[in-house]
């Protein structure tokens, strides 16, 4: 796509980016919802937030490419504790209910090279995996059951289960030891069993010990961080006008007035009243956060096809429905101001390219649960789930091991 339409029709920015604040002011705060892909950058991301809770008003911030997860509640953030380096520096590695390529082929090889320096590696889980060959134990069961036979065993249970009696043995003797898995692949249940395995083997807020957690989606993580919830975690009963920013809507999806920013022209972005291009990666730059929360960028190759940098269309959007709400004259600036918002301080880095750029509570590469996020209030989001980190609350009301 490369130019705006209204009504399906070809328009200008001008008259686009009008009519979207005309048909948007037409409905109550409470009554407009903003959908996000996990596919757009940071920048992208973040001002679309901005252009629905401070310009807009509503709170309703949603995604469609995640469903709900227990991790949020467990660890007190949605997010890995430790880099995937680390698995190189660990002595054990639990791999649970996933195989890795289909999440990430960097985090697969990284495992690979934990068992060629040593590692042992415990795959469990109900289906094969690229790493079965690589496993000291492969256990094929339903993850669930087994995961809770193990957890209970680090509390000191009775297990009537050797298999996990043993899997218990080796984590918790373990002088560093890490899970890994796909967040996607569990259910609520298994989630909690993993938080019991971390809150009592005692292997959790230090380097080489802790989580991975693989999300789908290029930008999933970045998309937590910005609180973005699940679409079915958010009453949209009277929701009647959306701005969806890249995702295809289910069919059972329906609003009386839909605008879409798209850089493809799916199923969605054909039945949109007021459609916006938007320009890839590629075209425009950005950033985006891994599984393992570090920012990573992007540099534009090509020009945009549409003429405009994403931030500019979406700068223009909000100033249309609010004039002068973004003032912002670069990427560089977007790029700022979200991380001054989220808690990223070391944005220094990101310029002389030495050292890598994590999100966290104190910009370390290790999520530290002592350490809050700074309490900006000049323009910074306030919301979980990453205000604070929980886990050694949590850990210490669960009767975690301390070592």
């Amino acid at each position: 796509m490369t130019e705006p339409s209204v009504g399906g029709e070809k328009a200008d920015y001008a008259q686009a980016v009008q009519a979207l604040a005309d048909r948007l002011k037409a409905y109550d705060p409470s009554q407009i919802a903003f959908t996000l892909s996990d596919r757009l950058t940071m920048e992208e991301a973040y001002l679309a937030t901005e252009f629905a809770r401070k310009v807009v008003g509503t709170d309703k911030v949603l995604t469609y490419s995640k469903s709900h997860s227990a991790f949020a509640e467990i660890l007190g953030t949605d997010a890995s504790t430790n880099t995937f380096d680390e698995l190189l520096g660990t002595d054990v590695i639990l791999l649970i209910g996933s195989d890795l390529m289909s999440a990430s082929y960097i985090g697969l090889m990284k495992v690979k090279q934990a068992v060629e320096k040593g590692a042992k590696l415990v795959v469990i889980g109900n289906s094969d995996t690229r790493a079965d060959d690589w496993a000291t134990l492969k256990i094929k069961c339903g993850d669930t059951s087994f995961l809770s036979a193990v957890a209970g065993a680090l509390k000191g249970e009775t297990v009537d289960n050797k298999q996990a009696q043993e899997v218990a043995a080796l984590y918790r003797d373990a002088k560093n030891a890490m899970i890994v898995c796909r967040e996607a692949t569990l259910s609520r249940e298994a989630s909690c069993a993993v938080g019991d395995i971390l809150a009592n083997g005692g292997h959790i807020s230090r380097a080489y010990n802790g989580i991975i957690l693989f999300k789908d989606g290029a930008n999933a993580q970045g998309l937590d961080i910005l609180g973005v919830k699940p679409a079915a975690e958010t009453d949209l009963s009277g929701v009647k006008a959306l701005v969806n920013f890249g995702e295809e809507l289910p069919e059972a999806a329906s609003f009386a007035f839909t605008a879409v920013f798209d850089c493809m022209m799916g199923a969605t972005a054909k039945k949109a009243d007021v459609l916006f291009p938007l320009s890839a990666a590629t075209e425009c730059g950005g950033t985006f956060i891994s599984a393992e929360r570090r920012l990573n960028e992007v540099h534009p190759s090509v020009k945009p096809a549409c003429g405009r940098m994403s931030w500019q269309i979406i700068q223009e959007a909000a100033n249309a429905f609010r004039p002068d709400s973004f003032r912002y004259e670069s990427l560089h600036a977007v790029t700022l101001a979200m991380c001054h918002a989220i808690g990223i301080q070391n944005t220094g880095c990101m310029a002389c390219g030495k050292h890598p750029v994590y999100w966290s509570n104190a910009g370390s590469p290790v999520l530290a649960p002592e350490i809050q996020v700074p309490d900006y209030t000049d323009g910074a989001l306030n919301i979980a789930p990453y205000v604070s980190n929980t886990v050694k609350r949590v850990f210490a009301a669960n009767g975690a091991r301390k070592k």
